[in-house]
């Protein structure tokens, strides 16, 4: 898995609440990706201005992608409709 594979699963499965499945990914892939991690870490905490929104715009767009993505690869219809209706509820 890479860490981009492993960033957008972590994004899904927190944001639909599967938590259960976060924390598997998490406990199996986090030794994997602890040096991406901790430079996350590192630049989260270096930040000292506000936050200007239009930064983080991209990765906005990138995380409704995703969750676009996976509802529209749900197995079948009825599926799909209903993750759609909690991704739109959130």
């Amino acid at each position: 898995m890479s860490f981009a594979d492993f960033d957008r699963l972590i994004y899904i499965t927190a944001f639909l609440g599967l938590l259960h499945y976060n924390l598997k990914m998490w406990n199996q892939y986090s030794v994997q990706f602890q040096s991406q991690l901790e430079a996350l870490n590192f630049s989260c905490e270096r930040i000292t201005a506000p936050l200007d929104m239009t930064e983080y715009e991209e990765d906005i767009r990138k995380q409704e992608q995703w969750l676009t993505e996976f509802c529209s690869n749900a197995p079948n219809q009825g599926v799909q409709e209903y993750l759609r209706n909690v991704v739109n509820r959130n």
